[in-house]
């Protein structure tokens, strides 16, 4: 994706949020400004998705916070709810990322709960203000792999 259909998608998602840009190519909230354009760049995408390519990324999150704990799954069952969950190539994927993610590895049917939990914590303030969810100072850069993931 490039860094200019990035930003029209990070646009998006805030226009979903219901957060106002103005033409001094600043985004606005109600409590004044937010950052700017440039900032929009890093902003997740998945608000703006429809419901199965929001669950897609928060299952993917999951995985990916938990990422460190998957080599050492040996249960092929486990291996096949996981699979099942977000499909065979993307756990492959989440897989070849290098180590980074130390939470625990959820059941797959919780998957979804738990990536949701992550990528809302992860939201930056304006957004996660307009989105009525706290905003915990997560790791962005589970949920910006789990949507590079799910693309």
């Amino acid at each position: 994706m490039s860094e200019r259909d990035r930003l029209y998608a990070s646009l998006a998602t805030a226009r979903a949020a219901g957060v106002s840009t103005t033409r001094a190519a600043r985004l606005l909230d109600r409590r004044g400004r937010a950052g700017s354009l440039g900032d929009l760049l890093g902003w997740p995408r998945w608000p703006a998705m429809p419901d199965e390519g929001r669950e897609q990324v928060w299952r993917l999150t999951a995985l990916i916070a938990a990422r460190d704990a998957l080599p050492e799954v040996i249960d092929g069952a486990t291996l096949r709810g996981l699979a099942t969950a977000v499909g065979e190539d993307r756990l492959e994927a989440v897989l070849d990322l290098p180590p980074g993610g130390d939470a625990p590895l959820p059941p797959a049917d919780l998957l979804g709960e738990t990536g949701r939990r992550i990528a809302e914590a992860a939201l930056p303030a304006a957004l996660a203000m307009q989105l009525a969810v706290l905003a915990d100072y997560g790791d962005p850069a589970h949920v910006a792999a789990a949507e590079l993931i799910a693309a």
